[in-house]
């Protein structure tokens, strides 16, 4: 009898632990389930799309500005509002011939790139926000630009003591494109502790400028080159030092 007591209570809770693991498990189950249910609506809320989202341009010598056109198709079943366009930098704007798009609609989205300059890369990036729930698109686009001037070396130095003899850097124009011609304008000394010539070894192509300081004392400054047509703000920069031989910049 004691054991047949015994043998009824172990039963009963052999079967209660399989119910708990078995209650737990599709507890767990549903869960996983939800979850990736709820994940594929919010990819699926994504209702824009893009043809493309990454890119690339090589521009002649002498562009200022380029822009990029990224096309865009609303796949969805409801009309989708774009709320906001954020750009990475200050020398870029946009432009969108409107911002709510019905399902099946076409539409541009314009990214406008200053790329002033001579030679180097531009990058653009872009954020566009809309109603929908996740409804966040990252663009980007990379302007690679032909390197239309070379400034070397860009540090002149002198020793305190040494004798203040004229240095000289090299500054070479590659004017290729057509109705493109690049010249020097200015050579700039921020302060007045050097002084600068230009002489021409070939117009229009290549220049020695040369660079002694006035006095033999510590002192530094900037000089800048300035380019016809404008080239980059500040134009392109070169340090003259005069100095200890432990200092460093």
């Amino acid at each position: 009898m004691h054991q047949s007591v015994v043998a009824r209570w172990f039963s009963n809770s052999l079967n209660m632990t399989l119910h708990n693991m078995i209650a737990k498990i599709a507890k767990i189950m549903l869960c996983s389930v939800m979850t990736l249910f709820v994940s594929s609506n919010m990819f699926s809320a994504q209702s824009l799309v893009f043809n493309e989202v990454d890119l690339r341009a090589t521009l002649p010598p002498g562009q200022q500005y380029y822009e990029f056109s990224y096309v865009f198709v609303n796949k969805g079943t409801d009309t989708v509002k774009i709320t906001k366009v954020e750009l990475s930098c200050g020398c870029s704007s946009h432009k969108i011939k409107k911002y709510d798009y019905a399902p099946g609609e076409y539409g541009v989205l314009n990214v406008i790139v200053d790329i002033k300059g001579y030679g180097g890369q531009a990058y653009v990036g872009a954020i566009v926000e809309t109603d929908e729930v996740g409804g966040l698109y990252k663009l980007q686009g990379f302007v690679f630009l032909p390197e239309l001037i070379t400034v070397t070396p860009r540090m002149l130095r002198w020793l305190l003591g040494d004798e203040m003899k004229e240095k000289r850097f090299e500054v070479k124009l590659k004017a290729e494109a057509k109705d493109h011609a690049l010249s020097i304008r200015d050579v700039l000394v921020d302060k007045e502790h050097f002084v600068v010539r230009v002489e021409p070894v070939e117009e229009g192509k290549r220049y020695f400028v040369y660079v002694r300081p006035k006095q033999n004392v510590k002192c530094a400054s900037m000089i800048r080159v300035l380019t016809k047509p404008e080239g980059p703000e500040g134009g392109f920069p070169v340090v003259a030092y005069v100095g200890e031989k432990r200092d460093k910049l």
